[in-house]
Parts: C-alpha cells; structure tokens; sequence
C-alpha cells in the first residue's frame, strides 16, 4: 500500500509502505526532485496493516503516523520527531478488522481525530483526538452497505460540518454520512 503526504515539510516527503506482515512499515524520504531515498524502518507492532494516514496528532508542529491494523483491530499511532523518525506508539481499538483511515477535525475543537473502517462489523469508528496526541472513542457508525473498504472526509453536502463518504465493495455503494452534529 502506498499514500502520500497531505503536506510537505521542508527537506522531509516521504511515501509510506506497508506489508501484510508483522512490524512492517517504511518511510521514505524524497530529495527534492521526484526520488526518494531508501527506506527507514519505523518500528511498529502491526499485523496485516492496511491503510496509513498523517497528521500532526500532538501539536508539536512534526508529522505523526496512524496506521489500520486488521488483524489487530486496533490503529497505532506513532508520533514523528520532524527529522523523520517516530519515537513513541500507542494503540487505540478501533474495531472489527479496520481496513482503512482517514483524518479531520469532526468536532471542531481544534484536534485531528480519525474516522476507521471496519470491514467485519460494516461500521465506521471514530475516534476523536484531543490535540495532544490524546484520543477517545466517539461515534460507530452504520458504513452504508457491506464491506467498507476506503474513507474520505468532505463537505459534501454544504452545510459547513464534515461528512464522511465511505466505498462499501460487496455491496457495491458509496455511501455519503453526513454529520449530525449540531
């Protein structure tokens, strides 16, 4: 699996990859011209990692990794120190065999906060962060269909609130959430 970066920091770009397999991930970073440099590890404890996200979790102005662990059911978040390393990791539940992360604030209080697909249980979880690096479980969701397999978050019906829009394969929908917050 390959994501990019949201946003460049000066000198740090990278791509993300990851495997199926235990502890596996990669970041590589790019010099400045379209190549990247050979990978570092980033030591996780992962088990069929499937979808990475970033964001800045913690405030501290340095990039920070949330990663879906499938077999896990859990995302693990390790807090990068802006030189391209990650130093400490934490593990949130997430759900039945989450498959796929996206990033927002959706509840407007300044701190990221996830939203998880959950391909065993066809729910969204979110968990709301608190801008320290801090989270706690907020809504599950209904996915829409069966089999979510990827997420994004937009204003898609123009109300000024964030609305997830979720892909469900088996059933062959995208389905639209919109927020229900007040």
């Amino acid at each position: 699996m390959i994501s990019r970066l949201r946003r460049c920091v000066p000198a740090f770009c990278a791509l993300l990859l990851g495997s199926g397999l235990l502890g596996a991930a990669h970041a590589a970073q790019q010099q400045g011209r379209g190549i990247f440099r050979a990978a570092a590890n980033v030591s996780l404890a992962l088990d069929q990692p499937r979808a990475v996200v970033v964001g800045d979790f913690n405030s501290d102005g340095s990039l920070d990794l949330a990663v879906a662990n499938a077999a896990l059911g859990s995302v693990s978040i390790a807090f990068g120190n802006g030189k391209g390393a990650f130093t400490s990791v934490t593990e949130l539940a997430a759900g039945p065999a989450p498959v796929a992360i996206t990033t927002a604030d959706f509840n407007s209080d300044g701190g990221l906060d996830l939203a998880v697909a959950n391909l065993d249980s066809n729910s969204v979880t979110v968990l709301l962060g608190d801008g320290s690096g801090s989270f706690r479980q907020g809504p599950i969701l209904d996915s829409g269909g069966i089999a979510p397999m990827s997420l994004t978050a937009g204003y898609f019906n123009f109300d000024g609130k964030l609305d997830l829009a979720v892909v469900n394969a088996s059933s062959g929908q995208l389905a639209i959430r919109p927020s229900n917050r007040a």
